[in-house]
């Protein structure tokens, strides 16, 4: 009899330590990689702060409008957008997020909503990410005409 309660005395034990060290993983939290986070903003930095220049070897991708930072020009977009669709890795390595896939989405404000941005994305460059996302980067510019948008930078792979 003293060997069945000791052995279900220490079957409880054994259960309640997995249950509390089971609890207490599940609490953890993961912290992001700051190389993956410092990636995903200097993308949004050079895009945003950053004329680029689509002719040099290696491209510099920027939206920036001449000395004008986070004011994005509408023709320099149309070419980077050109750029992305046409040619993905020239468009990955020049906007700085190599060795990382990128997605870039910009949300223009809602004009029958002012302050709030539209579901869908006005301007998507870069393709899909296959890989799990990694980090998200969002930040605020303003059109040529005035129009806000939404600026968000994803980053996947590595």
């Amino acid at each position: 009899m003293r060997k069945v309660l000791a052995w279900t005395a220490s079957l409880v034990m054994v259960l309640i330590f997995g249950l509390l060290t089971t609890w207490q993983i599940s609490r953890l939290e993961f912290g992001e990689d700051p190389a993956e986070i410092a990636a995903a903003e200097r993308v949004m930095k050079q895009l945003l702060e950053n004329e680029g220049d689509l002719g040099s070897t290696p491209p510099i991708v920027g939206l920036a409008s001449d000395d004008r930072p986070y004011v994005i020009n509408l023709t320099r977009l149309e070419e980077v957008r050109a750029m992305a669709d046409s040619n993905y890795e020239l468009f990955r390595n020049g906007s700085g997020a190599w060795p990382y896939d990128v997605l870039v989405e910009i949300y223009r404000e809602d004009p029958s909503d002012p302050g709030n941005f539209e579901e869908r994305p006005s301007v998507v460059l870069g393709t899909p990410l296959h890989a799990g996302l990694i980090y998200t980067v969002p930040g605020y510019a303003v059109y040529e005409n005035g129009t806000l948008c939404r600026v968000l930078v994803k980053l996947s792979g590595g």
